[in-house]
This record gives structure tokens, sequence and C-alpha cells, in this order.
């Protein structure tokens, strides 16, 4: 930016790095030009500056082979305008070209061993030192988000990633080189002299440094829960659960005062025009622990397997509900101080709607599940409902940045209007109906024979979003899928009529190989709502994202959120849309359903 402000001449590598840069600010300018012009749609704001997009796609693929750190980080944005467009297959592949071109760089390692500068006639400057490093752990976290704690979807490990955290901006854009601490709390580059490392090399780390090490817990959290199969009980000092609640907490307790979600940090981030960072920053901590306490909710989000808890650990999960509900309630305290303050512009990072629909379901789920006291339920409500409706507002928002945003709106006031938050009347218990005493088989009708990253993952993570898109499928995902995957087969019938006969819904699955005495049996307190929910539909399934049944079965929560389309039918009790439009049409590629 300093030699374009001066006036000299970039060659095509920087050429394509500036093409890339303003076609993603061009979406800001509109958004901008919106407030006084209020004459451009949501679609029209998100196409600002595509042509430029495109100039810089089809310069990278020119130069492909002619890897450069210009190029790469070109490639970076290049993957972060493809989720905004929704081309998830793109976005995908961009993030495998990011994890290739950083190996090939070798930006895993610091340029040298004078991290401080010293010589100046061998090393560059300090800055583009810094900006290398940063460009690795941009890749990281690409790589982190798409990969969701698959194993083989992942490219970059921490293992492999020897150099420091980012410095604090003051220090950047001052161009003074320091030295900080690398991922591991406490540990600095392990050839930097002793005499030469300060006595806390963490008080030159700024808000970026703290957010990857909270990326690294994550990719262990999402790990966890997509192998509950093999893990401890959660209520166990040394099981997985704890250990990673421990570091989370630690995580936590680390971060400075100035990095806290305090009135007073908040006006410093503000002016310092770092707001919308620490709103992500505290976002993605609530957003992990919501994600690391899934465990407590399994029927929310029909986990291929869960635990059972015994009556001595009922109040060790009454507990973690109602963390979980906090943590809940703290991220839309968030959005809402987002909004009112930078209004989208504070939500710029391509997961906020994903994580911002997931708070209003937990907010819902929360109220309508587990809230016993009657004497505060209408409070309890009323705050709900305020919180919801703020997050509704973010979400109608951020279409202007996010095709996501627009679909998940109309599914959040769809979730807000059909649980009849104004009263509660009655109370039907769904009982468990997979029997502990069947015998398990091997592989049931409608699921893959063959193991795949498709059927751990959230319908909404960027892989699956890809895969979508492809029209050659194999095997194991042409086996169809019955509409009792997430029914037991002798309770298919019970569908029907919620008043009448309640709707059984399996809480665990029986295809893990888990002990009987591992899996849940919870039944947790379905209350009934003065408007009957169309179609015989739960609870349960109206949080579930409206997804048709073949997508939300057994799913594992992932966290590379973006948003889709589909080539399923949608359920048959959704209903109509304005417009006699459904929400899965207006989904980029997704094809035309008639009703």
């Amino acid at each position: 930016m300093q030699r374009l402000d001066e006036g000299l001449a970039f060659n095509d590598k920087e050429n394509t790095l500036l093409y890339i840069v303003c076609a993603l600010g061009a979406k800001f300018y509109a958004l901008e030009h919106n407030k006084t012009a209020n004459s451009l749609t949501s679609e029209s704001i998100r196409a600002a500056g595509n042509q430029w997009a495109n100039t810089a796609k089809r310069r990278v693929l020119d130069s492909f082979g002619q890897v450069s750190v210009e190029n790469l980080m070109a490639a970076v944005l290049l993957q972060d305008h493809e989720i905004r467009q929704g081309n998830y297959a793109s976005a995908f592949m961009w993030t495998g070209v990011t994890a290739r071109m950083a190996h090939a760089l070798q930006i895993n390692l610091e340029f040298s061993t004078d991290v401080l500068c010293l010589d100046s006639s061998a090393s560059p400057p300090a800055t583009v030192k810094e900006s290398r490093r940063r460009l690795m752990w941009a890749c990281y976290v690409l790589d982190a988000s798409v990969g969701s704690g698959v194993d083989q979807l992942t490219l970059l490990h921490e293992r492999d990633i020897k150099i420091q955290l980012p410095c604090d901006e003051r220090y950047f854009l001052l161009q003074k080189p320091c030295l900080t601490e690398t991922l591991l709390p406490g540990r600095v580059l392990n050839f930097v002299p002793q005499n030469m490392i300060p006595s806390e090399p963490a008080g030159n780390m700024g808000l970026a440094a703290y957010y990857l090490r909270l990326i690294e817990v994550r990719k262990r959290v999402v790990r966890y829960v997509k192998h509950l199969d093999t893990a401890s009980p959660p209520w166990m000092a040394d099981s997985e659960f704890a250990m990673l609640e421990r570091d989370l907490n630690s995580w936590y307790s680390t971060l400075p005062e100035s990095l806290l979600f305090t009135s007073a940090s908040v006006y410093i981030r503000t002016d310092t025009g770092e707001f919308g960072a620490l709103c992500s920053l505290h976002a993605t901590y609530h957003a992990t622990m919501i994600d690391l306490y899934r465990v407590f909710v399994p029927a929310l989000y029909k986990l291929r397997s869960s635990f059972d808890f015994p009556p001595q650990q009922h109040q060790f999960l009454n507990q973690h509900r109602l963390s979980l509900f906090g943590h809940s309630r703290s991220l839309a305290d968030i959005v809402r101080q987002a909004i009112s303050r930078d209004s989208v512009k504070a939500l710029a990072d391509f997961w906020w709607p994903s994580i911002v629909y997931d708070s209003c379901r937990q907010l819902v789920y929360y109220l309508t599940q587990f809230s016993n006291d009657t004497a505060g339920k209408a409070a309890l409500a009323a705050e709900v409902t305020s919180l919801v409706k703020s997050n509704i507002k973010a979400l109608n928002l951020m279409k202007v940045l996010y095709a996501m945003a627009e679909p998940l709106s109309v599914a959040a006031e769809r979730m807000l209007a059909k649980a009849g938050m104004a009263r509660f009347e009655g109370s039907v218990v769904p009982r468990d109906a997979v029997d502990p005493e069947e015998p398990e088989s091997p592989s049931a009708p409608g699921t893959p024979s063959q193991s795949a990253p498709d059927y751990v993952l959230h319908p909404l993570s960027i892989y699956r979003l890809a895969r979508k898109t492809i029209s050659e499928k194999h095997a194991p995902e042409k086996i169809p899928s019955p509409l009792t995957s997430t029914l037991s087969p002798v309770s298919v019938s019970a569908r029907t009529d919620v008043t009448s006969n309640p709707l059984h819904v399996p809480l665990t699955y029986d295809g893990t190989g888990m002990d009987p005495s591992q899996r849940l049996s919870y039944e947790p307190q379905q209350v009934m709502f003065e408007e009957n929910i169309a179609g015989g539909t739960s609870i349960e399934e109206e949080l579930q994202l409206n997804y048709p049944l073949e997508m939300t079965s057994f799913w594992q929560p992932a966290e590379t959120l973006a948003d889709g389309a589909y080539n399923f039918d949608p359920p048959s009790w959704m209903g109509e849309f304005p417009n006699a439009d459904t929400w899965l049409d207006s989904w980029p590629g997704a094809p035309r359903t008639q009703f």
C-alpha cells in the first residue's frame, strides 16, 4: 500500500494482489455508499468488484508454477472472496492451494535466525519478516477451518510450524522487530540466545497471537466431538473433555486486560479500528465452548455417540447445560454490541452467520427444554426473545456480505415464531425410541459402508458444500438414506400428531459399537406451545437447520462454517416463504424447487 501511495510501479505479481484487495474493498465501498443512496440490493453489493477478483484469479492460475509470497497472499484473499460469493468448491480448492504454496515457500520456518534484524545487510526488513509470519498463520487458520478436526482434510500441522506468533500491531506498524512466544505458551524460538529473550515475551504479542492459540485449542475440541465413541466420560477428572475445558479456561485466564471484553477495551479497540477483531476473538471463544458443551445436548445436535449420565452426575450435567446457555447468551450480547457500534462491518468474518444462528438455537432450546423455574420463566423468555431478535437483525444486516445470512435469518424467524415464547402450556416428554436391548447392525440401510468426511461434518462445512457442487459421486454417497435415519425403524408412524402421540426421537446411534451402558438415555422436557408445529414436527427437529432428514442424520459438529446450496428436496413439513420462494432456492447454485 505504501508503494501504491507513492506511485511506484507494480509488477504482474503485485498487480495480482492489488486486484483482489480492490475486489474485496469494493464490497465495503458499495456498502458504505448504500448508507446514503440506499439503492443497492444485497446481491449487487456482494457482486461489487467481482471482475477484479476474476482477473486476480486468472493471474494466479496463469502463473501457477511461479510460487511467490505475493501470489500466496492473493490466494488467501481469493479463498475468502469465493466463500462470500458461495463458490464453495472453489474456496475448498483454494485452501489446498494456499497450504501447498506455504509448504513450497517454507514460510512455516523463520526467514533466518536473526529475528531481531540486527544484521540489516543480511536480512529483509522487520515488516517483511512479520508479514511472512502472518501469512503463514493465515494459511493455518484457513486449513483449520476446512479440516474441522478431520485428519484427512488437514494439511498444516502445529508441529511443523516453527515460527513465533504475530507481534502487537503497534510494533508491526512501527516496523519494530521483537520477540514473542510460539504457539506453545511460555516457549520462545529455541535458537534465540538466552541473553536476548525479554523477561515477558508475551507482552509483545497482540490480539492475533491469542486468537491463534484459541484456534489450536478449537481444533482439538472439534476433533474430540467427532470421536466420542472412544472418549472417557466427561465427568472424569482425567477425561479428554476435562482437559479441553481446562485448556479453554486457561486460555481465557491468560488474556491481558486490554483484550477482555470490557467497556474500556471496547472503547479502546473501537478507537484503534480493532473492535471487530475483539468481537471475533471473544465470539470464537464462546462458540468453541458451545461446541465442547454439545455433549450435554445430544438431542439438539444428533451426535453419533453420546454419554449416559448416571443420577449422581445430574448436577454436573445441569451445571454444564446452564454454562452452555450462558455462553450462547454472551455470544448474542457480543453480536448486539457489535451491530450497535459498528453495524455489519464488525461482523465481517466468514463464519459469523453460522455461529449467530447457532446461538439462536441454543437460546431457544434451553428455554424450551431445561428452564424449570416457573416464576422466572417469563423474564427469561423476554430476555431470550430479545437476544434472538437481535441475532436476527444481525443476520439481516449480514446479507450484504454473505448469502448464507438470508436463509439463516428466515430460519431463525420461523424458529422464534414456532417456539411461541409468549405462552407455555403443558409438557410432553419424548422417550428414547431406541431399544437398548436391540441387536446392533454393522451397516444399517441408508448408512455408508465406507468412511468419508461427508458423514461426520456439519452440512454447512466448506467440504460438504464443495461436495454438493460436484456431479460425480462415489458408491457410498449413492446408498439411499431412509426417512428413518433419525428415527427408530419402529417409530416412524410416531411423526403424525405431536399432541396425541408424542414424537419418539432416538437420542443415540447404535451403529458405533458403543457399550449400551455408555449410550445416552435422555428424556428432556418437551414443552408444547400454543401454536403446534405443523406436520407433527418436534422442537428438536425445528431447531435443526431445517435441512432435509437425509442431511441431518447423525452429523457431528464441525467448525468450517459457510453458506451453501443443496440438491435435496426440502422436508414435507416446510411451509411457504415470502415471494413464493423457498429458503433453499435462495442459496447460490441450488435448483429451483417446486412445492
